[in-house]
């Protein structure tokens, strides 16, 4: 249950300036501010999915990450009762070392398999590259190609925009890359067309 509202806005202050705090290491401060915001409870629905978003951009404030790589809710939710009883039993006995434990491990598993999917969606785009090169194309559909781990949902305004080209361009180079199977078009009808590497995309499902 969430604490009583009039009280909410004053416990999410605290709790945001202890999460701030510098005498704890990094993922024991992550391990702990997450289980005191999801024992706050603030919002009707969302909670855990926010809970888990504020962990990965404390790794990134606290400069143990530069970018937002690392996706951890597939460990807490494929087993939702392991999570939820880790907090629960934190709440229960006020001892912190099995959910600190159990925390980490989480990071440690999630981090391994992000970086599995990272480096599979590296080599699609390694093997779009060599294919357009081998099939001759140049220019825009090759960076579009190098850039498809970064951008791998696209419009030809999009590319337009991105590679500061023409859209007749972007739309040539768009087209070539559905000629050779790089990209599919998800979207239907032929106005607001929608472009995607379902490779890649399903590298991070």
């Amino acid at each position: 249950m969430p604490p009583p509202h009039d009280r909410l806005p004053d416990l999410l202050a605290e709790w945001e300036r202890w999460i701030h705090r510098d005498d704890l290491p990094l993922i024991v401060r992550a391990a702990l501010g997450h289980y005191q915001f999801e024992t706050l409870h603030p919002y009707v629905d969302g909670n855990g999915r926010l809970g888990r978003l504020i962990v990965v951009l404390q790794l990134i404030e606290g400069g143990l990450m530069r970018d937002h790589l690392l996706t951890i809710s597939g460990f807490f939710e494929r087993d939702k009762w392991t999570y939820t009883g880790n907090l629960q039993r934190v709440r229960e006995t006020g001892d912190f070392d099995p959910w600190i434990r159990y925390f980490s491990e989480g990071l440690r598993t999630s981090a391994i398999d992000s970086l599995r999917r990272i480096r599979a969606a590296q080599q699609h785009a390694r093997e779009a590259v060599a294919l357009l090169r081998d099939a001759g194309a140049r220019g825009v559909a090759i960076q579009i190609a190098e850039d498809l781990v970064g951008y791998p949902v696209m419009t030809v305004t999009n590319v337009e925009a991105r590679y500061d080209v023409t859209y007749n361009t972007a739309n040539t180079a768009i087209s070539r890359l559905v000629d050779l199977s790089v990209l599919r078009q998800v979207s239907e009808g032929t106005y607001s067309r929608v472009f995607a590497s379902v490779p890649i995309i399903n590298t991070f499902r």
